[in-house]
C-alpha cells in the first residue's frame, strides 16, 4: 500500500488503519497479520504495528475466541467441533480454543441440537424412515455435532414423537 505521494505509509498511518480494522469487530492474530502482510512495509514496521495493536488491546485472542465459539454456536447453530476446526484454521492455541468452548452451556448445547432435529423432522411428511433417521443425523454431525449426543438426541426426539402419537 502506498500513500498518495507514493510512498510507503507511515507507521502511524498503518497503526491508524489497523486499529479500526481490529476496532470493527475482534480478530485473531492471523487475521490481523495477514491484514499487515498487505501493506508494502518493512517487516520491522510491521511487528511494532502488531505489537502496538496487542498492548493497547486491539488484539486479544482469547477474546476472540470467545466471541467467535458465542457468536457461531449462538448465530449459526454451529456444534463444538465444527466451531474448534474454524477456530484451528485461523491459528488459535489450543488452550485457548478449550477455553472458549467453556462459553458453551451443555444444557444449551443440546437444547439447540434437539431444536435443529425438530426442525428438520418437520419438514417430513410421515415418521421418518431409517434412511431418513441416517440423513438426519449426518446434517447434525456436518453442523459439528458429536455423534454421541445426535444420536442420544434423536432418539429423544424420536420417544417423544411416540408418546405425541399415543
Amino acid at each position: 500500500m502506498t500513500n498518495q505521494a507514493g510512498h510507503e505509509p507511515a507507521k502511524e498511518e498503518l497503526l491508524s488503519k489497523l486499529m479500526k480494522y481490529c476496532a470493527y469487530r475482534d480478530r485473531c492474530k492471523s487475521e490481523v497479520r495477514t491484514k499487515l502482510d498487505s501493506f508494502h512495509v518493512t517487516e520491522e514496521v510491521k511487528e511494532a504495528v502488531f505489537a502496538t495493536l496487542i498492548e493497547e488491546g486491539f488484539v486479544d485472542e482469547e477474546r476472540f475466541a470467545r466471541m467467535f465459539t458465542r457468536s457461531k454456536f449462538n448465530q449459526n447453530s454451529w456444534g463444538r467441533i465444527k466451531i474448534k476446526q474454524a477456530l484451528r484454521e485461523k491459528q488459535v492455541d489450543e488452550q485457548l480454543i478449550n477455553t472458549a468452548m467453556k462459553e458453551i452451556d451443555t444444557d444449551d448445547y443440546l437444547a439447540v441440537l434437539h431444536r435443529l432435529l425438530q426442525q428438520k423432522i418437520a419438514t417430513f411428511q410421515d415418521q421418518p424412515t431409517l434412511e431418513q433417521k441416517h440423513k438426519l443425523a449426518q446434517f447434525a454431525i456436518r453442523k459439528g455435532y458429536e455423534p454421541q449426543f445426535v444420536y442420544e438426541e434423536l432418539e429423544r426426539v424420536e420417544k417423544n414423537d411416540d408418546d405425541a402419537a399415543k
